[in-house]
């Protein structure tokens, strides 16, 4: 825990430096998903968006800017094989998640 006297910027940019530390391990895992789903989108599929929480959506697809080709994942969508879904789970409602997730 951080020194309660350290001023709040120093407190964000230390746990900003710690996160980009740790993504940094991350990249070589995710090498592999963001080829297959950039690979798949080059060949026509569509990039959806899912969660039981709105704010993700809304996030997502609507605020997000640099994801503007997203669209909203239901249950009922029909999906392709070049589809992909993200699912943003926040562990509320596992079970529910688990239902957003599409089975092949």
């Amino acid at each position: 825990m951080p020194p309660t006297n350290q001023a709040f910027s120093a407190r964000f940019f230390d746990a900003l430096l710690n996160g980009l530390q740790q993504t940094r391990h991350a990249l070589p895992r995710m090498i592999h998903p963001s080829e297959t789903v950039a690979s798949r989108l080059l060949n026509g599929g569509q990039l959806f968006a899912a969660s039981v929480r709105p704010d993700f959506i809304s996030e997502a697809y609507i605020r997000s800017g640099g994801l503007m080709l997203l669209k909203e994942y239901t249950p009922d969508t029909q999906l392709t094989a070049q589809d992909t879904v993200l699912i943003g789970w926040s562990n509320t409602s596992p079970a529910e998640e688990r239902g957003l997730m599409p089975m092949r």
